[in-house]
């Protein structure tokens, strides 16, 4: 058995979304968005198993604003090994291979069970959220968000991260951010006093991102919404760098959201 750990080619992508398939059946309608408007061939890193592809990551990178200066960290996603190829360490050694170069990885898991896997290559829980139910309060009038309005939107985002450690939205994460949520039937809405990132729920919608000075739904009815905070953990992260170090021992709050998960 002859293994090998590369950069994916293009002669590599139709094995990838046949992994992808594979690894996430119920994610074929989002498959597609991904493969259009967020994969990378520069940021897939695949192994081979006698040449077939047995397994994958997306290694993605983003700066990270903090207190002391910016962080360069590498995003993980869409960690998958096929079926047959389980068992081999294959995950772990991808993993591995992208703990360079970089001040920390880091990776929202699918599930809290996974955390555990995750610990065992390295990582440890460093970001959390929480999870509220918006109270009803007064349908607000609704600006959907455009290019025009990213400045905006980004301005709310850092005011509400301030004091933290957070990824740093490019325009053109913002940009695919709009594009992804319109994808799953929500979008970007700005209101008086804030933005909400939202995603139909249902006939109703739920809130991925609420940054608003009050805790009361935009859209006039209770909803779930996810705000920055300690309840539930996210995002697990392998430090590398003895300054990441440092600057992750200070407590700092931590905050991770909307990274394609």
């Amino acid at each position: 058995m002859e293994k090998e750990i590369r950069c994916a080619k293009a002669s590599d992508i139709e094995e990838i979304r046949k992994l992808w398939a594979e690894c996430f059946p119920n994610d074929t309608e989002y498959a597609h968005f991904f493969f259009d408007r967020v994969f990378k061939l520069s940021c897939a890193r695949i192994c081979t198993v006698d040449g077939t592809v047995a397994g994958m990551l997306h290694s993605f990178p983003y700066d990270f604003a903090t207190p002391d200066g910016i962080l360069h960290a590498k995003y993980i996603y869409g960690v998958g090994t096929a079926k047959q190829y389980r068992g081999l360490g294959i995950a772990g050694e991808l993993l591995q291979e992208e703990a360079r170069d970089c001040d920390f990885t880091v990776i929202i898991p699918q599930s809290e069970s996974l955390f555990k896997f995750y610990e065992k290559n390295g990582f440890t829980e460093l970001f959390t959220v929480t999870r509220i139910t918006t109270a009803p309060g007064e349908e607000k009038k609704l600006v959907r968000a455009g290019k025009n309005h990213i400045t905006e939107l980004n301005a709310m985002y850092e005011n509400m991260c301030r004091g933290g450690i957070y990824p740093v939205r490019t325009p053109e994460r913002w940009e695919t951010l709009i594009a992804e949520h319109e994808f799953l039937g929500g979008g970007i809405s700005l209101f008086d006093g804030g933005y909400c990132v939202h995603y139909k729920k249902g006939d109703r919608q739920g809130i991925s991102e609420l940054c608003a000075t009050t805790g009361s739904s935009p859209f006039g009815y209770e909803c779930e919404a996810i705000v920055p905070g300690s309840d539930m953990p996210i995002g697990a992260a392998r430090l590398i760098s003895e300054r990441a170090r440092e600057i992750f021992a200070k407590g700092y709050n931590r905050y991770l959201n909307l990274m394609h998960n």
